[in-house]
């Protein structure tokens, strides 16, 4: 406990985001989750006229 070392999880983090596959995963998966939001919006409007 008295040593301050950072928690595994930090690491892996850091590792996974210095990889260039990072990026390119981050941004599908970004595209992914906008276009749920857009179409779940979307349903709820039709929904809700």
């Amino acid at each position: 406990m008295s040593q301050p070392a950072p928690p595994p999880t930090e690491v892996y983090v850091h590792t996974y985001t210095s990889s260039p596959l990072f990026g390119l995963g981050a941004l599908l998966f970004g595209c992914q989750v906008t276009r749920t939001v857009v179409v779940a919006r979307r349903r709820v409007r039709r929904r809700r006229p």
